[in-house]
C-alpha cells in the first residue's frame, strides 16, 4: 500500500509540478500593453545619417498566439558606411518566446548557422550582453551570409540569459522586449562586426531609456 501511495505521489508531482512551476514564475500582473506598444512606437529606431525603411515583416496568427505577440516594428536600416541592418523589435507576454532564438529559428527556416553563439557584453549601453551567431543563406536575393543577435531589455539594459537558466530570469518578468537583428554580409568573425552591434545597441538603449521602456 505504501509503495502504491509512493508511487500515485510520484505521478501527481510529475504531471502538475512543470505546470505549477511555470505558473509560479510568470507575473505578467496588470500589464498595460497598449501604453507599452505606443512608448515602442515612439522610440527612434534610426541614428542621424542612417537610412530607413519599413518592412512589411508580419506574423501569422498562430505565431502571434505561440509567442503572446502583443506588438511588434520591423525596419530595414543602412549604415552611412554601407552596412544593412534588419532590426526586428517583439513585444511579447512571457511564454514561448523565451524558447526562441536565432540559431534555433534561423535553421527551422533552412538557413545553416556555423560556429557557436557568442555571449558578448555591451559595455556602451550599461550593464547587459546579447548573443551573436553567423547564419548562411541560401539563395536570399543579395545576402549570402549575415551575424545574427539577439536580446532582451530588463530593467533599463540588455540581457541574454543562457537556455539553462532563462526560466529562472527571464520567467518572472511581467513583459517581454526581445530585439533581433540581422547584420547582412558582415561575419561574426571580424570584429567591426561587433563594435557596429554594439554602436547600434547603445543608440537603441538611449530610445529606450528615453521612452521609459
Amino acid at each position: 500500500m505504501f509503495r502504491y501511495l509512493i508511487a500515485f505521489t510520484s505521478m501527481l508531482v510529475l504531471t502538475f509540478a512543470p505546470a505549477a512551476y511555470k505558473f509560479l514564475l510568470i507575473n505578467r500582473g496588470n500589464v498595460d500593453f497598449i501604453a507599452l506598444s505606443g512608448q515602442l512606437d515612439h522610440a527612434s529606431l534610426d541614428p542621424v545619417g542612417w537610412q530607413i525603411s519599413n518592412t512589411t515583416y508580419e506574423f501569422d496568427d498562430q505565431w502571434k498566439a505561440r509567442l503572446g505577440l502583443r506588438h511588434h516594428r520591423s525596419v530595414q536600416l543602412t549604415s552611412p558606411t554601407g552596412r544593412r541592418l534588419i532590426v526586428l523589435l517583439m513585444l511579447s507576454e512571457t511564454g514561448e518566446q523565451l524558447y526562441h532564438t536565432p540559431d534555433v529559428c534561423y535553421e527551422a527556416h533552412g538557413c545553416e548557422v556555423s560556429g557557436e553563439v557568442l555571449s558578448c557584453p555591451i559595455p556602451k549601453s550599461g550593464e547587459g550582453n546579447i548573443r551573436v551567431v553567423k547564419v548562411n543563406f541560401r539563395g536570399i536575393g543579395d545576402v549570402a551570409f549575415g551575424t545574427a543577435a539577439y536580446g532582451y531589455w530588463v530593467n533599463s539594459h540588455w540581457y541574454s540569459p543562457s537556455q539553462q537558466n532563462i526560466l529562472n530570469k527571464m520567467g518572472r518578468q511581467p513583459y517581454l522586449l526581445k530585439i533581433q537583428l540581422l547584420l547582412e554580409n558582415q561575419s561574426t568573425e571580424d570584429p567591426a562586426t561587433l563594435e557596429f552591434l554594439e554602436e547600434y545597441l547603445g543608440f537603441l538603449a538611449d530610445q529606450f531609456r528615453a521612452q521609459n521602456l
